[in-house]
């Protein structure tokens, strides 16, 4: 579809779409400025129904019968008697890879902040069913610059080889070691300090409980 390609964003696009419908039916509303919701929604039909036109045009010919009233192919399933909206039932068949599909695909991505091929998946299926989506969802995250810098991989600290002592075997307490050297509270006076323990008290105390042999 050459229009779907001349846009980058989607809403642009059916506003562009929904401007178009307003001046052929109803030429003296043409310079209002708001835009409806329902004509953002029959803008989004119009270009399903050209898009199936052009990819679909055989299938359409051959099941008529299962088309809306609107005369726009919708997936079938086993959940008609579901509780859920009419789109989630039957969704919306789109072929693969067109512009429009591109387009369906980026404003996912956005109303999910880039969160995920998974993600993208799940909120395009409420409403659209696109064959091999996974992977068209897949390809356009591993274009995103956003996504890419989320998937990066950061440094991790190494640590360092334990000392001799913890590894080789040995009678206990031949060794001993304390982990924790402050900061204690101590009692000044009539008030109360925290006072930061120097390096040669902690050395003390290891060799006060390191025995004699």
């Amino acid at each position: 579809m050459l229009l779907a390609e001349r846009f980058s964003s989607i809403q642009r696009l059916l506003r562009t779409v929904a401007i178009i419908l307003r001046w052929l039916q109803r030429r003296r509303h043409f310079r209002q400025a708001v835009i409806g919701a329902r004509e953002m929604d029959d803008a989004l039909e119009v270009l399903i129904r050209l898009d199936q036109q052009t990819h679909f045009m055989v299938e359409i010919k051959q099941l008529e019968a299962g088309s809306d009233k609107n005369h726009i192919l919708r997936v079938g399933g086993r959940i008609e008697n579901a509780e859920l909206g009419h789109d989630q039932r039957f969704p919306l068949i789109l072929p693969k890879s067109t512009p429009l599909v591109k387009l369906l695909i980026k404003q996912a991505q956005e109303t999910t902040l880039h969160g995920g091929a998974q993600l993208m998946l799940h909120s395009l299926r409420r409403k659209f069913w696109i064959p091999h989506a996974s992977q068209a969802v897949k390809s356009f995250v591993h274009k995103c610059v956003v996504c890419r810098l989320h998937r990066g991989l950061m440094f991790k600290q190494q640590m360092a080889p334990l000392p001799g002592q913890r590894v080789k075997p040995a009678r206990p307490f031949v060794s001993s070691g304390v982990d924790y050297c402050g900061p204690f509270t101590l009692r000044i006076g009539t008030k109360r300090s925290r006072t930061l323990v120097k390096t040669y008290l902690a050395i003390f105390i290891c060799m006060l409980l390191k025995p004699s042999i």
